[in-house]
C-alpha cells in the first residue's frame, strides 16, 4: 500500500500551462493512484490524532481542522471526500459548519459523519436534517469508523 502526504496549495494556472504540465509529467511506476481524502474536524488534538491514525490506516489522506471556521476555509480551497465532524467546538460549531458546507458550491459532495458525545434524538435529527450522512458516538475506534465508511460507500471492503 502506498501512502502519500502533501500540503495543499491553491495554484492558478492558465489552460496552456496546465496542459503543458500534464504533457511533461511522467509517472515512473505507470499507475495513477488516487487516494480519498478525509478532513477531521475536532477541537481536541488527541481526538484528531486518533482519527488521523485510523483514516490513514485504511488508506485515506487526512487533513485536520480545530473548528468549523478552519474546516470551512479548508473546503473553500479543496473539497474532501469525507469529513469526520465534532459538534461542540469554539469559533464555529460542527452543526453551523455543516449547514454552511451544504450551501457551498460542491458542498453536497463530501460524506459527513458526526463524531460527538451529543447522543439525544434531537441532536441526531438536527444533524441528519442539516445534511449529515452518519452519526458516531464518542469514544470511537477503528472498527466503528471502518463500518460507517462501508455503510456510506467510502470503503468497498475492509483493508488487509
Amino acid at each position: 500500500m502506498i501512502f502519500l502526504r502533501a500540503k495543499t496549495q491553491k495554484l492558478t494556472l492558465s489552460p496552456e500551462t496546465s496542459y503543458k504540465l500534464f504533457q511533461e509529467t511522467e509517472i515512473d511506476f505507470g499507475v495513477f493512484v488516487t487516494m480519498k481524502s478525509c478532513l477531521v474536524v475536532d477541537d481536541s488534538r488527541v481526538v484528531r490524532k486518533v482519527a488521523r491514525r485510523i483514516v490513514e490506516e485504511i488508506g485515506f489522506r487526512c487533513e485536520e481542522a480545530e473548528d468549523g471556521q478552519q474546516a470551512y476555509e479548508f473546503c473553500e480551497t479543496v473539497m474532501p471526500d469525507c469529513i469526520l465532524l465534532d459538534w461542540n467546538m469554539p469559533v464555529m460549531s460542527g452543526i453551523e459548519f455543516l449547514e454552511k458546507l451544504r450551501m457551498m458550491p460542491g458542498g453536497d459532495a463530501p460524506q459527513v459523519i458526526f463524531c460527538t458525545t451529543e447522543n439525544d434524538i434531537a441532536h441526531i435529527q438536527r444533524a441528519m436534517v442539516a445534511g449529515a450522512n452518519e452519526y458516531i458516538m464518542k469514544p470511537f475506534d477503528s472498527d466503528i469508523i471502518q463500518s460507517k465508511f462501508m455503510q456510506i460507500g467510502l470503503l468497498d471492503e475492509l483493508p488487509q
